[in-house]
């Protein structure tokens, strides 16, 4: 073979081929920083709200069978517990609130939401179901 031949074989490749600079790199991992806070903030919202479904449909089981007591015994309940619910907190672990109203006619169940304090907005606004 000729030496000249040789001489001009080339590596494997682009001859001007380079890796990443920093700033690219840098750019790079704040974009898949800024997609993975959305992401992230995303699944929380989701989750609240789920748990705020939950304790809806917590409420609205114990209103059932408040209305079986109330035929049973043509009155209602003096808390939860008495009612035959063993069961009495939110999807946040909170103790559900029973309160009777108009003069025992009517009835209230309260979850306090995500931070367990009355009123509160968005995530952590009380959820309340009344009854008859």
């Amino acid at each position: 073979m000729d030496k000249q031949a040789t001489r001009n074989v080339r590596p494997l490749g682009l001859p001007n081929e380079r890796g990443m600079t920093l700033i690219e790199i840098i750019v790079v991992i704040t974009i898949i920083g800024i997609l993975m806070a959305w992401l992230v903030g995303s699944i929380f919202k989701t989750a609240g709200q789920a748990k705020a479904g939950i304790s809806e449909g917590k409420m609205k089981q114990a209103m059932a069978t408040i209305a079986l007591y109330q035929l049973k015994f043509n009155k209602l309940p003096s808390d939860l517990k008495s009612a035959g619910i063993d069961d009495d907190t939110d999807a946040w672990g909170q103790t559900l609130q029973f309160q009777v109203i108009d003069g025992g006619r009517r009835y209230e169940i309260r979850s306090l939401g995500a931070d367990g304090k009355a009123g509160g907005t968005a995530g952590d606004a009380d959820i309340t179901v009344a009854g008859p």
